[in-house]
């Protein structure tokens, strides 16, 4: 079973992977670790951006791990070549790893947080304090945050779940059967 380590012991890890402020969480011997935000030195940019960054990820996802991440949202407005890049090279480096990751659609994490597929910035940070008590310093880490709490949910950690939210769950499942046939 990947996701639980030595003496049954669980790791989850959480990523909103950003070319400017990864947002990441994580849960180990049933603490959540505070979120936090790996920033690039500044004039950073480029493949040398995305190799930092990709170090920052790999050093931050211990053995028997369960990784959950944004997938990418493509449409006419976003066609960032280099955001599509580091999370190829995030799945990259967990192929390689042999750990198993979970993709959330960008509608479905905010459904998750919010309650609505919808929700700008503020109201998602706004929803994770008020939902879960915790403080985000920005959009992804409080991102990151739920993908986090979607994680424990996948692995019956979390079981006060709200309508929308299981039927997330039911979602993320059937878009992800093969990476959870894994645990």
């Amino acid at each position: 079973m990947p996701a639980q380590g030595q003496k049954g012991r669980l790791n989850l890890v959480s990523f909103d992977l950003s070319l400017t402020g990864t947002g990441t969480v994580s849960y180990s011997y049933r603490t959540i670790q505070s979120p936090a935000t790996l920033t690039p030195p500044k004039g950073l940019v480029g493949v040398p951006r995305l190799d930092w960054i990709l170090r920052q990820c790999h050093s931050i996802v211990p053995a028997y791990s369960l990784v959950i991440f944004e997938d990418l949202a493509f449409n006419a407005h976003d066609r960032n070549h280099e955001r599509a890049g580091l999370a190829t090279l995030v799945r990259w480096m967990l192929w390689r790893k042999k750990t198993p990751y979970i993709l959330v659609a960008p509608t479905t994490l905010k459904k998750f947080g919010t309650g609505s597929g919808k929700g700008d910035k503020s109201r998602i940070q706004l929803e994770v304090y008020k939902r879960w008590h915790v403080e985000c310093a920005d959009d992804n880490q409080a991102d990151a945050y739920i993908l986090l709490r979607i994680g424990m949910a996948l692995m019956g950690l979390d079981k006060q779940l709200t309508k929308p939210q299981l039927d997330c769950l039911a979602t993320i499942r059937k878009s992800n059967a093969a990476a959870l046939d894994q645990l």
